[in-house]
């Protein structure tokens, strides 16, 4: 199935997709949950098998899923999704068992990107010369990510178990990392922020997640003289590990900058900075 430039019209809503190439297997009916009129700019989604697509407005009951996409052999990103340009908002959707070389599940090049209410369970990189993020990779845009869940996702070698932040800006508000992982020599267990990051992780929980290094956040926003920043409040890390620093949270490279407030930190393990490791950079924290 192909849809190309088109426009829809509901009683509610218009919507207007320009560049947009859909190709999927309709494995298994149910209601979708895309609001047409949010999905807007130049868009691909390549190479899913999806439960159901349609643009619907959405209810409190249904689920939009995306299953087993893969873009490994293509050599390619955005295993469900790949994103260039423009603003693209995902309500109440599972992303489950997608792989790519970076980007397991979606992959957002500039632009907008907001998650709400979703789910992104298993999803893989596996190739070992890319950047990372297995759930999420997003490069010089602005991801927002709320309420929403991250569970097994695995970065084989690479960084970013869930979420690989390359420069831009990312934040995520009361969501959930658990047991994710950026296996062997990855860092970043459940998100890795890069080069001039600017981020703010609100009320989230990260339990069970594992790297190398920084088992849950790893945080390097500096470079050439331009200063990131990444601010953590009120959250809990919980037996988190990464095996060489950090069992939790490693803030590192020259200048970078970390405030770490109002947050609960246990069972976090690592031979060197079992919750917190720092280096040639500055961390405040308050309230911990």
């Amino acid at each position: 199935v192909y849809l190309l430039p088109a426009k829809w019209t509901t009683s509610l809503a218009i919507a207007s997709l320009y560049f947009f190439v859909l190709r999927l297997s309709i494995t298994h009916s149910i209601p979708c949950v895309l609001k047409p009129e949010t999905i807007l700019g130049n868009l691909e989604v390549l190479l899913f098998t999806v439960r159901f697509v349609g643009l619907l407005w959405p209810d409190t009951d249904t689920v939009l899923i995306f299953t087993n996409g893969s873009t490994v052999e293509l050599q390619e990103v955005g295993g469900a999704i790949q994103k260039n340009g423009g603003v693209l908002t995902i309500n109440n959707c599972i992303f489950k068992n997608n792989s790519a070389q970076y980007g397991g599940a979606i992959y957002n090049l500039i632009g907008k990107l907001t998650v709400n209410n979703s789910k992104f369970i298993n999803n893989t990189i596996v190739n070992t010369g890319c950047d990372g993020g297995a759930a999420i990779y997003d490069l010089y845009g602005t991801g927002n990510i709320y309420n929403t869940i991250f569970i097994d996702n695995l970065a084989y070698k690479q960084n970013g178990g869930a979420i690989y932040q390359n420069k831009g800006y990312l934040n995520v508000y009361n969501s959930t990392f658990i047991n994710n992982q950026a296996s062997q020599s990855g860092i970043g267990g459940a998100i890795y922020l890069n080069d001039r990051t600017y981020s703010t992780i609100v009320q989230c929980l990260f339990k069970g997640n594992s790297a190398y290094g920084a088992g849950a956040i790893y945080s390097a926003n500096a470079l050439n003289g331009l200063i990131g920043s990444c601010l953590i409040d009120k959250c809990t890390f919980d037996s988190n590990t990464g095996r060489l620093n950090g069992g939790a949270v490693i803030n590192y490279w020259y200048y970078s900058l970390m405030t770490i407030q109002n947050s609960i930190f246990t069972n976090n393990t690592s031979k060197t900075g079992g919750a917190i490791y720092n280096e040639y950079s500055t961390l405040t924290l308050k309230n911990n």
